[in-house]
C-alpha cells in the first residue's frame, strides 16, 4: 500500500518547505518572487512524491501578456500544488484574511507576497477587488484565481463568481484560462504512477476597453467557454496550437 506512506511523506515535505520558507521569505518579505520559489518546491514535490504526471499544453500563453490573471477550474485542495508546478514568476494568489491565522502556512502565505483580502463584508466586494486590481498595477504582478470560488470535488464546473472578471477589467489586464482535466476520482496513490493530469492553456482573453457594465457578459461567456473546453479535455479532444 503506497497511498498512506506517500501522503505522510508529502505532508511532512510540505511542512518542512513551509517552515523553512518562513526564514527564506524573511530576507525579502512580501516579495512576489517568493511565491514562485515556494510554489515550485511544493509543486514538484506533489508530482514526484505522489507519482503524478502533469502534461501541459501551450504553456507559452501564460506569459504571452503580463501582468495577467490566470483563471482555471477548481477541483480540490490538490489544485494549490498542481498550480504551484506551473505558475510563472511574479504571479501570486488572492486569499481571504483568515488564511493568515493558519499556523506556519498563514505566515508563509503572507511573507510570500500573496494578495490578502477581507471577504467577510460582502457589500464591499467590489471595493476589495478594486484593491486587488490596484496591486496588479502598483506591484506589477499577475494573479492566479479560481472563478468558482469553491472546490468542485468531481461534481463538474460550478457557478462563477465575478471577482476575477471585475479585477481584470479594473486593471485592464487579460484573463488567461488554464484548464485541468478531471482528476479527483482518477488518481490512484497506491500505484507507482498515480495518474496523469492534463493542463491546457488558452490564448489570453483581452479586457482592454471593457468597463464594469461588461462584467456579467464576460463572466458568462468565459464560463460557457470553460464548459465546452473541459468536455473536450476530458474526452481526449485536445491539440497543441
Amino acid at each position: 500500500m503506497l497511498k498512506y506512506p506517500r501522503l505522510f511523506i508529502f505532508g511532512l515535505y510540505s511542512a518542512i518547505v513551509s517552515f523553512l520558507g518562513i526564514f527564506y521569505c524573511l530576507f525579502r518579505p512580501v516579495n512576489p518572487e517568493n511565491t514562485y520559489v515556494l510554489a515550485r518546491l511544493l509543486g514538484n514535490g506533489f508530482k514526484r512524491i505522489l507519482g503524478i504526471r502533469v502534461r501541459m499544453i501551450n504553456p507559452e500563453y501564460i506569459t504571452q501578456q503580463q501582468p495577467n490573471i490566470i483563471i482555471g477550474n477548481h477541483q480540490s485542495n490538490w489544485d494549490m500544488f498542481l498550480w504551484g508546478s506551473f505558475v510563472p514568476k511574479r504571479t501570486v494568489s488572492v486569499g481571504k484574511k483568515e488564511i493568515v491565522y493558519i499556523p506556519i502556512f498563514g505566515l508563509v502565505y503572507w511573507l510570500a507576497g500573496n494578495v490578502i483580502l477581507n471577504r467577510q463584508n460582502r457589500s464591499k466586494s467590489t471595493s476589495r477587488m478594486g484593491q486587488a486590481a490596484q496591486q496588479i498595477q502598483d506591484r506589477n504582478i499577475s494573479l492566479a484565481m479560481f472563478p468558482e470560488g469553491t472546490r468542485g470535488h468531481g461534481r463538474g464546473l460550478g457557478a462563477f463568481k465575478k471577482g476575477a472578471f471585475f479585477t481584470a477589467i479594473e486593471a485592464q489586464v487579460p484573463l488567461v484560462p488554464v484548464l485541468s482535466s478531471t482528476y479527483t476520482d482518477r488518481l490512484n496513490f497506491n500505484r507507482f504512477h498515480a495518474g496523469e493530469i492534463i493542463l491546457k492553456c488558452y490564448p489570453p482573453i483581452p479586457t482592454t476597453g471593457l468597463e464594469a457594465k461588461h462584467v456579467n457578459e464576460l463572466t458568462e461567456k468565459t464560463r460557457q467557454f470553460f464548459l465546452l473546453e473541459l468536455d473536450k479535455l476530458n474526452n481526449g479532444e485536445y491539440t497543441e496550437s
